[in-house]
């Protein structure tokens, strides 16, 4: 069996911005500790677009540095809230496909 750890439309915001409904920093690292926990014998976790909410610097930064804790491969996809140029410039370790 396959087992794959999906994690989609996180909407982070860099540290001190608010959140519309909720601290989706805390939201991100609780679910993180979760698939830590529960999950570590994941083959692969996906994160699934809208990363950052308004495609900022310091969000890229909180999920990278995030991300790290779990020690699974991973696949990060970009949604339409995301500045792929931004992301690119602060995430470290990552694939990068032409299309």
């Amino acid at each position: 069996m396959l087992k794959i750890v999906v994690i989609n439309d996180l909407h982070l915001v860099s540290p001190g911005s608010p959140s519309p409904n909720m601290d989706t920093t805390e939201r991100f690292d609780l679910a993180l500790q979760h698939a830590v926990q529960r999950h570590s014998d994941a083959e692969l976790c996906v994160c699934a677009g809208d990363i950052a909410d308004k495609g900022d610097a310091g969000a890229y930064a909180v999920f990278d540095r995030l991300r790290c804790q779990y020690e699974v491969p991973q696949c990060v996809t970009l949604g339409n809230h995301d500045d792929r140029t931004v992301y690119i410039s602060v995430a470290s370790n990552f694939e990068m496909n032409p299309n």
